[in-house]
């Protein structure tokens, strides 16, 4: 007999089993093989031994299958299906943010690692008592607004346009002399950007229409290495494109006249309380 026959599975069969079922089968060597005498003849033994399973139809199954190898038509669905997935993802996560910030107000300072060190309130009182001293200044306002140092003087009536550029030149260095050049309106480091500088200097707080409105302006910005010259700014550089906005401007400021069926000129107002009193 080249097998044994399993005395517990024959067992089991006898009780109403059908032959249907699947009966195990051990090896010869299995069956008659004496107790090892040391683990080492156990292992060895146990490497012999050879289980199966057989179907009714008389068919040998392994009892532990070959890992099916994944084929090229399964990575390229993988592949792609990640790569498809990845920028869905990804946008789905910059909408959800997106959704979620929306209301909240975003807080940040564009000065940042700039304006170092600023430029405080005892040195704009200082600025300013310096500048009251010269003779022909008449008001000093000094405003220190969105990183721009900006000098107001009115001076009096009556200077000519050799006195307003001497004036101009001594304030410049009056506050040069409170607030350096290369520490407050210079790039430090070609990183850092300070402050940028302005110094307005009128002899009317408004345009009166006449010729005897003066306004100069000089400008010395941090990326500058030098103030720029001043500029007479109450005097257009081009008189009759000046005149031409002027007129439109004046034009715009006047209400609209209607003429009425009696050539008579009317302005809105009056249209509408005629049509108030008809009513």
């Amino acid at each position: 007999m080249a097998n044994g026959y399993n005395s517990d599975l024959n067992g089991d069969n006898s009780e109403g089993k059908t032959g249907s079922e699947d009966v195990i089968f051990l090896s010869e060597a299995e069956t008659n093989t004496p107790e090892p005498e040391n683990k080492e003849e156990a292992g060895m033994a146990n490497k012999k031994k050879t289980t199966f399973t057989f179907s009714s139809n008389g068919k040998k199954i392994p009892k532990k299958y070959r890992k099916k190898k994944v084929d090229g038509a399964t990575w390229f669905l993988i592949i792609g299906s990640a790569l498809i997935l990845i920028p869905i993802i990804w946008f789905a996560v910059i909408l959800l943010q997106a959704d979620a910030a929306t209301g909240k107000a975003i807080i940040g300072d564009r000065f940042e690692g700039d304006l170092n060190p600023a430029i405080t309130q005892t040195q704009i009182n200082e600025v300013v008592a310096s500048l009251q001293e010269e003779p022909e200044i008449a008001e000093v306002q000094v405003i220190l607004k969105v990183a721009t140092f900006r000098v107001y003087i009115k001076v009096e009536p009556g200077l000519s346009s050799e006195q307003y550029l001497d004036l101009i030149d001594r304030c410049y260095d009056k506050v040069t002399a409170i607030l350096p050049v290369d520490i407050y309106f210079s790039v430090i480091n070609d990183i850092q950007k300070q402050y940028d500088m302005e110094i307005h200097v009128y002899n009317m707080d408004k345009d009166d229409g006449t010729d005897n409105f003066t306004y100069y302006l000089m400008v010395k910005s941090s990326n500058m290495a030098a103030p720029s010259q001043p500029q007479l700014v109450s005097e257009p550089v081009d008189p009759e494109l000046a005149k031409e906005l002027q007129d439109s401007l004046t034009q715009a400021d006047e209400p609209e006249k209607i003429t009425d069926g009696d050539g008579e000129i009317q302005t809105p107002d009056d249209s509408e309380e005629e049509e108030g009193t008809g009513e």
